[in-house]
Order: structure tokens, then sequence, then C-alpha cells
């Protein structure tokens, strides 16, 4: 791989992170949920987005497909850092309504 194609690959798997647990944060808030505990991804499916994505973003810039390192790296950085994305929103910063609910279930659970 060369060093163009992996900055490439791995700049694409870092926004690709980043949109992705800016997804589940927005879906979770949008369910009135907290942000909290463990990232709620899998590998498996960080793998499914990160095939698709790469496939089509490789294909349209004219380049050979990812081969299996490639892929494996490009998995590993989107997963880190969608993991870590969620994580900081949890540690950072919370929804209005997450202490709304808090509040609601501390009153009805003293």
């Amino acid at each position: 791989m060369t060093m163009d194609r992996e900055t490439l690959v791995l700049e694409c798997a870092t926004r690709l992170g980043a949109n992705w647990a800016r997804a589940l944060v927005d879906a979770t808030w949008q369910d009135q949920r907290e942000v909290a505990g463990g990232f709620p991804g899998t590998i498996p499916e960080a793998r499914a987005r990160v095939a698709a994505y790469l496939r089509d973003e490789l294909t349209r810039r004219g380049l050979s497909p990812l081969d299996p390192s490639e892929l494996s790296l490009a998995v590993k950085a989107a997963y880190a850092n969608a993991r870590r994305d969620w994580l900081n929103v949890g540690r950072e910063t919370k929804h209005p309504t997450a202490d709304v609910l808090l509040r609601g279930q501390r009153e009805r659970n003293p």
C-alpha cells in the first residue's frame, strides 16, 4: 500500500467512524436516552460500513478495491474512532433531555 493510498484509506475510515458515532449519538438522543456505557457498534458492523464506503470511494477515484490488509487497517481505524467519539460524548456532553430523564427516574426510584 503506498503512503498516499494508506493516508486516503485511513482518512476515509476515520471520517466514517466519526460519522457513525455521530449517527448513534443522534439516534440515542432522539430516543431521549443518555449516551452512556460502552460503544454500541460492533466490529462486523464496522467492517460492513468500511467495505461499502471505501468500495464506492475508491471506485469513484479510479483506484483498485481494498485488499484484505487495507480492509483490516481501515476497520480498526473506523471502529477505534467511532468508539472514542462515543465515549467522549458520554463523558463530556449530556443532552438536556438526559438530565430530565434521570431526574424522573430518581423521583420514581428514590
